[in-house]
């Protein structure tokens, strides 16, 4: 099954897609796995150096390495995620 695009960002020197199997990356023409991958990603923002990543019911952080979660909660549904 297709993966269902949801946004598409700049995060430095990347164009990536959060998507319904994950965040994709552009390069070469391609896109390719990235970050979460298999996770439906709703929705994804720029703060800082890092990039927040929104499930549905975790937040998570991406600083340029590694993703880290930073927040559950199974009692919410989340749908989107700004930054100031």
């Amino acid at each position: 099954q297709t993966a269902q695009p949801y946004k598409v960002i700049q995060y430095n020197s990347d164009i990536l897609a959060a998507t319904s199997k994950g965040v994709f990356r552009f390069q070469n023409n391609t896109w390719s796995e990235f970050l979460l991958k298999g996770t439906n990603v709703l929705d994804f923002t720029v703060s800082g150096s890092s990039l927040l990543l929104l499930t549905s019911n975790k937040l998570y952080q991406y600083n340029g390495h590694q993703e880290t979660q930073l927040y559950e909660n199974n009692s919410v549904m989340f749908s989107s995620i700004t930054s100031s």
